[in-house]
């Protein structure tokens, strides 16, 4: 499960390299910034948001579903995919857009007629897209438009930690990981109604002991650890 659909900008990937990374070391400021106030995200292509639907006021790329998109400064789209973010945008799923406009389409073929739809479509999206400077107000701009992690900070400083969700039967399982090499203490806020919270170490499946005052629960990791966090829900009546 991931809150917010991050579009990748360029045609390819980087090849990173699969050994000798230090924590950290690949992370960009806007990833940091979705980190720390709790919000999932996945990176999706310009293909894939291309043919994406949209429905029940989100965003659907095959069989993965988006609350909230990020779009970075593209200097030049196919029309195809701004249509698709104003599809986004008419059935109530907030798009955070920061850096510059495209100007121009992609490829040659009609490059005159395709501009021309590229500069009207952008005419369109410019009062309907959330426009941001920096990657620091990314979270707050998805905040105000009602979209709130299933799993967030109580306060400003944020999470330190890492954190991926899963949906299971009848509640939420999250995998949280200290990716430093330091001890590190999280204060998370549970959103929604549940009935039991366990914390598990993944190594062994044995519970830890949790620390929970109403819906906040506090983590206390060591460096380069995780844990298991499962939160059952209340049966739907």
């Amino acid at each position: 499960m991931a809150e917010v659909a991050w579009l990748y900008p360029d045609w390819h990937a980087d090849n990173f390299p699969s050994f000798g990374v230090e924590p950290g070391a690949y992370e960009s400021e806007t990833s940091i910034a979705l980190r720390r106030a709790g919000f999932s995200y996945d990176r999706i292509s310009r293909r894939a948001l291309t043919s994406s639907v949209v429905a029940d006021a989100a965003l659907h790329v095959g069989q993965a579903s988006f609350r909230a998109l990020v779009v970075e400064g593209i200097h030049a789209a196919d029309p195809a995919m701004l249509e698709a973010i104003e599809r986004a945008l008419e059935a109530g799923v907030p798009v955070v857009w920061m850096g510059d406009f495209p100007e121009r389409a992609t490829g040659l073929f009609d490059a005159q007629a395709r501009d021309d739809e590229v500069r009207s479509r952008v005419t369109n999206l410019r009062p309907t897209v959330r426009v941001v400077s920096s990657p620091e107000e990314i979270p707050t701009a998805i905040s105000n438009a009602g979209v709130a992690p299933s799993l967030g900070p109580i306060d400003s400083v944020g999470l330190q930690m890492s954190v991926q969700h899963r949906k299971v039967a009848e509640g939420d399982v999250y995998f949280l990981f200290n990716e430093s090499y330091e001890e590190r203490t999280d204060q998370l806020r549970i959103d929604g109604a549940f009935r039991e919270v366990l914390l598990l170490d993944p190594e062994t499946g044995k519970f830890l002991a949790t620390n929970l005052e109403g819906d906040v629960l506090t983590v206390t990791l060591p460096g380069a650890r995780a844990a298991v966090l499962w939160v059952t829900r209340a049966r739907a009546e």
